[in-house]
């Protein structure tokens, strides 16, 4: 096998490779939530992900001296993180069995009574 064989072979297992790393990355995982006290009122849940995006062709030079800087085919042009929390609270048992302020909820008898924070 001669050497422009081999690099070929190599190239396509290193594509091969990343593709199915790609894949496993951008599948959609099933979302769930962390259940804060033993009722399951108070939940708390998260989202995040990232996301890449890479440059096909070369941006800046003599060519286009308006992008600046200068980057090269195949150079990571952005790199973003998002992260969400979101708390989420059911009030209404607070409205039916306390005293105080929470007992005048009680009185217009919800069907749901929540509020979520983010």
């Amino acid at each position: 096998m001669t050497t422009a064989a081999r690099r070929r072979r190599r190239w396509r297992w290193r594509i091969a490779l990343g593709s199915v790393g790609i894949l496993l990355l951008a599948t959609p995982w099933p979302g769930s939530a962390l259940v804060l006290d033993d009722r399951g009122e108070m939940r708390l849940g998260m989202r995040a992900y990232t996301a890449v995006r890479i440059g096909t062709e070369k941006m800046g030079g003599d060519a286009d001296p308006l992008t600046f800087p200068a980057s090269a085919a195949g150079h990571v042009r952005q790199h973003r993180y998002f992260l969400e929390l979101k708390l989420d609270h059911d009030i209404r048992r607070l409205g039916t069995t306390t005293k105080g302020l929470a007992s005048l909820l009680g009185w217009m008898n919800p069907n749901s009574l929540r509020y979520s924070l983010q």
